[in-house]
């Protein structure tokens, strides 16, 4: 599991908190799946501050989604904490939008935005 299991996810359309959050990914998963739709998401941090037990990091995130060779790409800003349980860091909270004051990111801005190295 790759987020605690309370975490709280806040996004446009709403907050789900623990397992809300984690059923709603599952089914979702499954629907694509069923459906035949492929997903990759790339990561560039813009800023990132830790200690030995909890970090919080900002950046762009990048995703494709393809199905029956249609393809599409969406951008997204991310702000997350996260705790270290038993040496492993998990996601503890996730904000994420895809626009900014009314702007719609695109893939200037999440080359332009953030420093360093895409993470696929």
């Amino acid at each position: 599991m790759l987020c605690t299991p309370k975490m709280c996810s806040v996004l446009p359309w709403g907050i789900q908190v623990g397992e809300e959050y984690w059923k709603g990914n599952v089914e979702g998963s499954k629907r694509n799946k069923e459906a035949g739709v492929t997903r990759s998401i790339a990561f560039r941090f813009e800023h990132r501050v830790a200690n030995d037990s909890i970090a919080y990091e900002v950046g762009y995130y990048k995703i494709k989604s393809a199905r029956n060779g249609e393809e599409r790409t969406g951008y997204g800003r991310f702000d997350v904490v996260l705790k270290k349980i038993d040496g492993v860091w998990k996601i503890a909270q996730d904000w994420d939008v895809d626009n900014i004051n009314g702007k719609k990111l695109t893939e200037e801005d999440f080359i332009g935005n953030s420093a360093g190295k895409i993470y696929q």
